[in-house]
C-alpha cells in the first residue's frame, strides 16, 4: 500500500502567525467575516510505501469517503529504509534518527503497489497524524508507527 502524505511545513506556517506552539497545530487566523481562515502551509505532497495495522481498515475508509464514518483511526507502520530512500529520514544523535513526519501531516489517500488510487479521503474531515513513534527491537528499531485520525482541517478555538 502507498500513502499520498502533505506534510505541515510548520516553519511557513508559524512565518504566517498561524501555528499554536503550545498544542503544536495550526490555527485560524482572523478574517473579515469573522469565521477565520486556515492558515496551514503545506509542502509537497508524497508518496509512501506503507502498511495498514487495522483489521478493518478497508471497511472505515470507504464508509469515511461515503461520509458514513463517525470516526476514524488508522494505524500505519513505515519501514525507515523507505523514508532514507524518500529523504524523509533526519539523522541525529537519538537512535539513530527521526521521521520527518509530524503530528498534523496529512493523508491524501492510499494507492495499490501499481499506483492506482484506491482512496482519496475527504478532505473535512481529513485524516491526519496524531501520533509517530519508533517501534521495533531494542537496537533494532527499523519501523515508525503513525496514528492517524479524522478531524476538522483546523483549530476550532478560534475566538470572534
Amino acid at each position: 500500500m502507498i500513502a499520498t502524505i502533505r506534510r505541515l511545513d510548520i516553519a511557513a506556517t508559524r512565518a504566517a502567525s498561524g501555528y499554536d506552539e503550545t498544542f503544536r497545530e495550526e490555527t485560524l487566523v482572523p478574517s473579515a467575516d469573522g469565521l477565520g481562515t486556515p492558515s496551514r502551509v503545506n509542502k509537497v505532497d508524497i508518496d509512501v510505501p506503507t502498511q495498514i495495522e487495522e483489521k478493518d481498515w478497508f471497511e472505515r475508509l470507504q464508509a469515511m469517503t461515503q461520509g458514513n464514518a463517525p470516526e476514524t483511526t488508522l494505524f500505519l507502520t513505515f519501514h525507515i529504509n523507505d523514508l532514507k530512500r524518500l529523504s524523509l529520514w533526519e539523522e541525529d544523535a537519538t537512535w539513530g534518527g527521526r521521521p520527518k513526519f509530524v503530528v498534523g501531516d496529512q493523508v491524501l489517500g492510499f494507492k495499490d503497489k501499481y499506483g492506482q488510487q484506491m482512496f482519496k479521503t475527504p478532505d473535512n474531515p481529513g485524516l491526519y497524524f496524531t501520533e509517530v513513534r519508533p517501534t521495533g527491537y531494542l537496537s533494532t528499531q527499523n519501523l515508525i508507527v503513525c496514528v492517524v485520525s479524522d478531524r476538522a482541517q483546523t483549530d476550532r478555538r478560534f475566538e470572534r
